[in-house]
């Protein structure tokens, strides 16, 4: 089995375009057909991931055959105006059968070795070995997938909700929709556990729209409460860069009779940028229905004030590790006090994380940042702590 996708495929998609992007796919499935035989079967895994499947061949021409595919790509290209795209793979090689192997296993052990073929440099391949197979991040990396298909399968998540504060006059501007897994005797899973396997194994947009309806039911409710507040979600670089993501949200208010004013999305600046063209055209589709957008953990990833012009959100995310320390590190809040200004001087509200106490509360505010949230505001509770009510069963 040969698992190998194009390398910084989504550079293409984000410069050029989707079109140009599928283009590119057709002729990497052209050129694998010229290098494989009539009884091996070939497969587009899912987005850029190729999967071949050759029985019936040894060790040595099983090697051949992924360098010849790793070689040859090279010889692939596309143009887009004067842009000239030219492709690398990189491939995970597993021999196989193999003992007491699912084929969940198999499938992970051939996709965490093409990863590490591209951790070691692009454009190469790596082979799996026996051990590699056994390997508890693989078994780690197949029980958790398990775990997300069937939690999706069964309706099996919920949502927390974290508290933001408008720090001049105290009072809560919106809540952050946070995603929670319910595990097999009812025990609550923190994203930690589950979010990285299901963006490596390809589920991560089912989660992001899991996230999405969950947050619309919850809206729903509240406004037959007669409780007017805004929801915050999270989405990822996934979503912004799917052709279907945008169809099927405005599709999702409309039946659930919701405006999108009622909601703000959140995307973390290092997708935001790394899918840059994406996120632009996803963010003006989502303002040009109403609904906002924030952009998350800023300050971590490229943290170049020159990406904010062409990302159109509302909200501006200080990573909350400049501000835990604000009052004891002069760097950080030099550092809180440039974001704050060139945010709001670009006209975008500012939100400070990692609010822990009513000192940060109060150094944020005489710096001027519009808003916080953090434990010192209010933890990630199974209801909106601050517009309870106590007549429902939450």
């Amino acid at each position: 089995m040969i698992f190998f996708d194009v390398d910084q495929f989504k550079y293409v998609n984000d410069s050029s375009g989707h079109q140009i992007g599928d283009e590119l796919l057709v002729k990497v499935a052209e050129k694998l057909r010229s290098f494989t035989r009539d009884t091996d079967v070939i497969a587009r895994f899912g987005g850029d991931e190729f999967i071949v499947m050759a029985p019936e061949i040894s060790q040595q021409a099983a090697e051949d055959l992924v360098q010849k595919i790793c070689t040859g790509m090279t010889s692939v290209s596309i143009t887009d105006n004067n842009q000239q795209h030219r492709v690398s793979v990189s491939a995970g090689l597993l021999m196989f059968p193999e003992p007491n192997c699912s084929a969940q296993d198999l499938l992970a052990t051939a996709d965490v070795a093409m990863y590490k073929a591209k951790e070691s440099g692009r454009g190469g391949w790596r082979l799996a070995n026996s051990e590699d197979i056994h390997r508890s991040e693989i078994k780690t990396k197949v029980n958790w997938k398990a775990k997300i298909e069937q939690a999706l399968n069964d309706r099996q998540f919920k949502l927390f909700y974290q508290p933001i504060m408008h720090i001049r006059d105290k009072t809560i501007s919106h809540y952050e929709c946070l995603l929670r897994m319910i595990g097999s005797n009812d025990e609550i899973i923190p994203p930690g556990m589950f979010i990285e396997v299901a963006e490596q194994t390809g589920l991560i947009f089912q989660l992001d729209m899991c996230v999405v309806e969950l947050a619309f039911v919850k809206q729903v409710e509240l406004i037959e409460q007669g409780i007017d507040i805004r929801l915050s979600i999270n989405l990822s670089g996934e979503t912004l860069s799917n052709v279907d993501a945008f169809s099927k949200i405005d599709k999702l208010l409309r039946s659930y009779g919701l405006d999108a004013h009622k909601f703000i999305f959140e995307v973390t600046e290092t997708q935001a940028v790394t899918n840059l063209q994406s996120a632009h055209e996803f963010i003006n589709k989502i303002n040009n229905i109403g609904g906002s957008f924030a952009l998350d953990d800023f300050g971590v990833g490229f943290s170049s004030m020159s990406y904010l012009r062409q990302l159109p959100v509302e909200y501006l995310k200080i990573d909350g590790s400049f501000v835990k320390n604000i009052n004891s590190s002069l760097d950080d809040q030099l550092f809180v006090n440039a974001i704050n200004s060139v945010g709001q001087g670009m006209g975008l509200k500012t939100i400070a994380e990692f609010v822990e106490n009513d000192a940060i509360f109060e150094k944020l505010g005489t710096l001027g940042v519009d808003y916080a949230q953090g434990y010192g505001i209010g933890k990630p509770m199974p209801f909106l702590e601050f517009h309870k009510n106590d007549d429902a069963d939450y």
